[in-house]
């Protein structure tokens, strides 16, 4: 499955087309275009998926993998499943219906979870988690058009499809270009160094994304169609960008720098000894993880503001970046090359902020400024962790529970101490909505 991944990456980007994220930057979206993008969506997916499933004998015989040629048919049949339901979804979130796509994300992967764990159980290995991603898929997209009033109806503009498209091609140029450049350090470790690899290296990579990668994913599906609301209005658009960045600071340094921290105990407690190989990677990994959800925002601006133009552009720069690292770095090892990648995190901050101080005048320095206290709150956090290391504890997931219980509360006194202001604000929500006060504007 990791070595499907780069594969499944790009394709799941081009079933999308762009089109659902042009649909949410539009302002006064017609019936037809959300027709068009319906049918493109549907015809892209069944396009995809017979391009991938004529390709899995190429895909099987590059990684020298037999039992690939099957899991890579079956997989194909996911873009077409996936395809019926973009359309929904992008009119879900431009409406904001966070809490219903909540609610299909906790059905699909319960229901989902609990056949392929059953499945593997009996048996099926890798197939079972073939099965856990097509039927999330499909669980999700009847989940999504029972929630949804919206129906297609008989209706195709190439008008209205080429409107979205020439917003929509460039974000799927960038998209691409980033997720196959992700994606490629897969293929070079499973290529380079081996499946065994390439498994602990998938391992560690899934153990950081769970919190980092998919914090971004809830900013960037937040935030867009919130920034393309306001963006005519420069002011409340900065300051809208600079309260999400200082949450996502306040939230993730912490939690990404805990990891790195905990990642011995975690892994143990968590998959058994036998995985130690993953502690190094998840070490590194973390660090990367630590600018994710900031970039995510930086993008996602640019993106509301319509210029896909220029998030091409910065996306071409940033994974030439990436050939450089893994040019430089694969013969030395995956660590190497890991190591090349939290480099890559911190010189992408730069990056990406260059046209937002174009755009809004919210560049890099002001966002370091406004960073810069959590990330000293999380230094003295971690320094707290470590000194928890002279208790002597018998078991990992007892020093697992005493790390993680310390990182906190420390972490949370000196927010408290020195009245940090997401954290400040975030005490603020959570007091208006559980203790019965007026809700924040």
């Amino acid at each position: 499955m990791g070595m499907l991944a780069i594969f499944i990456a790009i394709a799941s980007l081009v079933v999308e087309g762009g089109l659902t994220g042009a649909l949410i930057q539009k302002q006064g979206v017609t019936r037809e275009d959300t027709n068009s993008a319906f049918y493109a969506n549907a015809t892209f997916g069944v396009v995809v998926a017979l391009i991938l499933y004529f390709s899995a004998p190429a895909i099987a015989a590059f990684y020298q993998e037999p039992e690939l040629e099957g899991v890579t048919t079956v997989m194909s049949m996911l873009f077409i499943i996936n395809g019926l339901a973009a359309v929904q979804m992008a009119q879900m979130v431009k409406a904001l219906r966070f809490r219903s796509l909540a609610i299909v994300s906790v059905v699909s992967v319960l229901g989902s979870g609990i056949i392929s764990i059953s499945l593997a159980r009996m048996g099926y290995g890798v197939w079972s988690l073939v099965v856990q991603q097509l039927s999330r898929a499909a669980i999700s997209t009847l989940c999504v058009w029972l929630m949804s009033a919206w129906r297609p109806g008989l209706v195709f503009s190439m008008e209205a499809f080429r409107a979205l498209f020439s917003y929509g091609w460039r974000m799927v140029a960038s998209n691409t270009i980033a997720r196959a450049f992700e994606n490629l350090y897969f293929v070079v470790v499973g290529k380079a160094y081996g499946t065994a690899e390439l498994g602990y290296y998938s391992r560690a990579e899934l153990l950081q994304q769970l919190p980092a990668r998919s914090m971004s994913q809830v900013v960037g599906r937040v935030s867009f169609p919130v920034f393309a609301s306001i963006q005519d209005q420069p002011d409340i658009l900065r300051a809208g960008a600079k309260r999400a960045i200082t949450m996502l600071a306040l939230i993730n340094f912490p939690l990404m720098a805990g990891i790195a921290v905990v990642a011995e105990p975690l892994v143990v407690a968590l998959l058994t000894e036998r995985w130690m190989r993953v502690v190094p990677f998840l070490q590194l990994l973390a660090l990367a993880g630590l600018l994710h959800p900031m970039h995510s925002v930086n993008l996602g601006l640019l993106q509301a503001l319509g210029r896909p133009d220029l998030h091409l552009r910065l996306s071409i720069v940033r994974h030439a970046l990436v050939v450089a690292n893994v040019a430089i770095t694969w013969h030395l090892g995956i660590m190497a090359m890991i190591a090349g990648q939290v480099i890559l995190s911190f010189v992408a901050f730069f990056i990406n902020t260059f046209y937002t101080r174009a755009t809004i005048q919210y560049g890099v320095w002001r966002q370091v400024r406004d960073v810069l206290p959590y990330a000293a709150a999380t230094v003295a956090m971690v320094g707290v962790v470590l000194a928890t290391r002279f208790i002597p504890l018998q078991s990992a997931l007892l020093q697992l529970l005493v790390e993680g219980l310390a990182g906190v509360a420390s972490y949370v006194a000196i927010c408290a101490l020195f009245r940090l202001p997401a954290f400040m604000e975030l005490v603020r929500e959570v007091s208006a909505r559980f203790g019965g006060g007026q809700k924040p504007d």
